[in-house]
């Protein structure tokens, strides 16, 4: 239908829609746009579908054939809004597609920046658990030991002293107790030589005799 045709049936709003569906009136139109070009065009096309329905049966009913000139006229509208909606359809999937194309090298960019390999993190001082007795940071010359480096040697020797020291004094309280309880002096005697002669013992192997 030529331009002329369709702006002689259609509404000055109507034939906006119409107009916009040619390729200069869609050329250059956003995605948003041709959005709502769609919405509309889609409106358009489904109101003058129902109406042509309408008439059509209205004329049977009244015996008139396949109805008058107000049918033909809205059969030709429904064409006009038919084919604009495809139009706009075929331009919006152009569209998006573009959209689409260009922002994909964006996301390459994106994934290869997130699977770039951590670096690597610096080596702590050594000392702690991993380090050998002796050499002090791992890898470092023997003798020298890094900065902040744990002893374990003295901390386990540390805690060997207190729980020796707790069970030193724990013992002696045990003792005091026999004797508190004991009538007998010479077992509390006995009692006094075996304590003196356990601690003589321990106390020998401290100096490593």
């Amino acid at each position: 239908m030529r331009a002329d045709q369709a702006r002689k049936i259609c509404t000055a709003a109507e034939y906006e829609v119409v107009r916009g569906a040619t390729a200069s009136g869609i050329v250059g139109k956003s995605a948003a746009l041709l959005r709502g070009a769609v919405a509309r065009a889609r409106k358009l096309r489904d109101k003058y579908r129902t109406l042509a329905r309408k008439q059509r049966d209205a004329a049977r009913r009244q015996g008139a054939g396949r109805g008058g000139a107000n049918n033909k006229n809205t059969k030709a509208k429904l064409a006009l809004f038919e084919q604009a909606l495809e139009r706009y359809e075929a331009a919006l999937g152009r569209a998006v597609a573009a959209v689409r194309k260009a922002a994909k090298p964006k996301a390459n960019a994106k994934g290869a920046r997130a699977s770039r390999p951590a670096p690597a993190k610096p080596a702590r001082a050594a000392g702690v658990l991993g380090g050998v007795a002796g050499t002090g940071a791992i890898g470092a010359p023997s003798g020298v030991r890094a900065a902040g480096a744990v002893d374990l040697d003295a901390r386990v020797h540390a805690r060997d002293l207190s729980r020796a020291a707790y069970s030193e004094r724990s013992k002696g309280q045990r003792l005091k107790n026999i004797y508190a309880n004991t009538a007998n002096a010479r077992i509390r005697g006995h009692a006094r030589g075996a304590h003196r002669a356990a601690q003589a013992k321990r106390d020998a192997q401290q100096r490593g005799e």
